[in-house]
């Protein structure tokens, strides 16, 4: 095969000036190869670094956050409460706050609804609380546009990004997913770290049922938390206003186990209230209060637990598919019907061939 002098000779059609162009040296400045640029211990220890932003203390840090959660979980009525929270310093899920300017991109909200929100949160106008539902992508400038809103809000603690995909713009169509999803967020957690702020980023779950890890339910590739400084999920069952959080991060150290969602607004659920709100929506309790209510149910009232288990299915409450089962479940609650509602029940006892439970009144702790 020719080679590079060979193709030389043959596209200039002049051996001399072939030599000449071969063993020409390039002009211009000479590339320099990489170094490694290390750092003792000795001088690390030595450096001195500015304490880290916690807009939300063991929450929320500057560098890049991923909230994700399910189509209308309640994301943005968390990320709207913790916005006006920062933006006046006041706690936040019983956190502390560091405050300062607040932007919310509410991509997928109007000015309107945003209004409506406020009002309904009780929250009084506040020059930090700044919104911008105009989208604007990543490839399209929004870079840019949050490097002047910075100029212009010294001191800014926390910039919200709702939703992700609403901001990212087009995938290019030659790279993959995992390669195109830390391209893209490696840019927002640099601009992060340039500013010294904490970004959030408001993102979706995909529908897949059944996993192990609930981080492998966030929409998109495992680039995604690869990337992120910290990953929070929050997951709510339907029709519940109970949520949990999850959360893996550097920076931060937890998040509270349980969050509850009343009329907009999300706050911790205090484990005491929790435990009275179950025992107080449960079948079993609620069919016992039913029963002892009524007038004929007197001193001492024996029911079989059949008869019982038949009764609660008149009042359309299910207290077990057989005797054993409404015994199993009488007992669980046992100490507690007597603690809250003062209602004592003697199990195992058996008339006319029947096993049953003798309920009565006696006034209970907390009644």
């Amino acid at each position: 095969m020719p080679g590079a002098l060979d193709s030389m000779i043959a596209a200039n059609g002049n051996v001399e000036q072939a030599l000449v162009i071969h063993d020409a040296k390039p002009t211009g400045p000479a590339i320099k190869p990489p170094t490694i640029q290390a750092i003792s211990a000795t001088e690390l220890a030595a450096r001195h670094f500015d304490p880290l932003i916690m807009p939300v203390d063991g929450l929320i840090a500057e560098g890049l956050t991923l909230l994700c959660g399910a189509a209308k979980i309640g994301k943005s009525w968390l990320v709207l409460q913790m916005c006006a929270a920062v933006a006046r310093g006041v706690p936040f899920l019983g956190r502390t706050t560091t405050p300062g300017p607040v932007l919310y991109l509410a991509y997928e909200d109007s000015e309107r609804r945003l209004q409506a929100r406020l009002r309904t949160l009780g929250e009084e106008p506040n020059e930090n609380l700044q919104f911008d539902t105009n989208t604007i992508t990543v490839d399209g400038g929004l870079l840019d546009a949050l490097n002047g809103w910075m100029m212009n809000n010294p001191g800014a603690r926390l910039i919200v990004i709702d939703t992700l995909q609403m901001a990212r713009g087009q995938i290019p169509s030659r790279m993959n997913l995992y390669s195109a999803d830390v391209d893209f967020l490696k840019t927002v957690k640099l601009f992060a770290y340039r500013h010294h702020i904490a970004v959030v980023m408001v993102h979706h779950l995909n529908k897949m049922r059944d996993v192990e890890d609930p981080f492998d339910k966030i929409s998109g590739s495992t680039g995604l938390t690869a990337t992120a400084d910290t990953t929070i999920i929050i997951t709510r069952k339907h029709g519940e206003n109970i949520a949990s959080l999850d959360m893996r991060g550097r920076d931060v150290w937890d998040a509270p186990p349980e969050i509850q969602f009343d009329n907009g607004r999300w706050r911790v659920c205090d484990p005491a209230a929790l435990a009275r709100e179950k025992y107080e929506a449960s079948p079993v309790v609620r069919a016992v209060k039913l029963y002892t209510a009524q007038e004929t149910v007197t001193g001492n009232w024996y029911v079989s637990y059949e008869n019982f288990r038949i009764w609660a299915l008149g009042q359309q409450l299910f207290v077990g598919g057989s005797a054993r089962e409404v015994h199993q479940k009488l007992a669980s609650m046992q100490p507690l019907l007597a603690q809250h509602d003062g209602i004592m029940l003697a199990l195992d006892k058996r008339r006319d061939n029947a096993m049953g439970v003798v309920f009565s009144k006696v006034g209970g702790n907390d009644v």
